[in-house]
Order: C-alpha cells, then structure tokens, then sequence
C-alpha cells in the first residue's frame, strides 16, 4: 500500500506541474514552492503582529496568544515530520522533498493566518 504522503506529494507534484508550466525543473519546482511558503509566513507573521499591537493593552492576552503561537509552532513541526518521518529527508524522499515540505508548510500556515485565533481576533 502506498503511503498516504507519497500521494499527497504526488498530487502536489502534478498540481505544481500543472501551475507553474514556466517552471522546468525540481530545482524551479522547490524555489517556487518555498517562495509560496515565504508568502504564507509573511502573512501570517503581519497578522500576528497587528494582533499583538491591538492588545498590546491586555498583557493577560498577550502572554495566552504568545504561548499559542508557540504550541502551533510545535505543531506545525510535529505535523511536518509525521508527514516525512525519514531520518535523511533526501535520501527517503528525494529531490522533491523540498517542494513538498513547502506545501505541507505553506498549506498549515494558510490555515492558521486564516481560520485561527489570530484572525478572529482581528475581527472582534
């Protein structure tokens, strides 16, 4: 049976190839990839800075939200190796390891930005 990441990476693999047609290579591929995660991570990094402006006033807030992001930082970790729990990530995965740890990566960090804490709290 073939594990439920190869096909998730696999569906990744053809979604890029069929997205990113001016990208030739796996080298492109990943760039591409991580520069999607680097957008993600930005976002998420100004949402949680404006959060953390807005309540600037609620120390209490602050130091809960503080310590969310950091469980959700482990999290986000945690979920990344259970997706590739090889211990040499090139050898087990190959070249597109890197590609798709950007996926998996932007993917967790979208939702976070999105249907989080950080954002409804921005709405309230």
């Amino acid at each position: 049976q073939i594990p439920s990441r190869w096909i998730l990476c696999a569906a990744l693999v053809a979604l890029s190839a069929a997205a990113e047609a001016l990208a030739q290579s796996q080298s492109e591929l990943n760039r591409e990839a991580c520069a999607q995660y680097k957008v993600a991570d930005d976002e998420l990094n100004r949402t949680y800075a404006l959060v953390l402006k807005e309540y600037k006033a609620d120390a209490a807030f602050v130091e809960s939200m503080r310590a969310a992001q950091r469980a959700w930082l482990a999290y986000r970790d945690a979920h990344l190796e259970a997706m590739y729990p090889g211990r040499d990530k090139g050898l087990t995965y190959g070249s597109a390891y890197p590609m798709c740890r950007c996926y998996v990566l932007a993917e967790v960090t979208r939702e976070r930005t999105a249907g989080s804490s950080i954002a409804a709290s921005l709405a309230t």
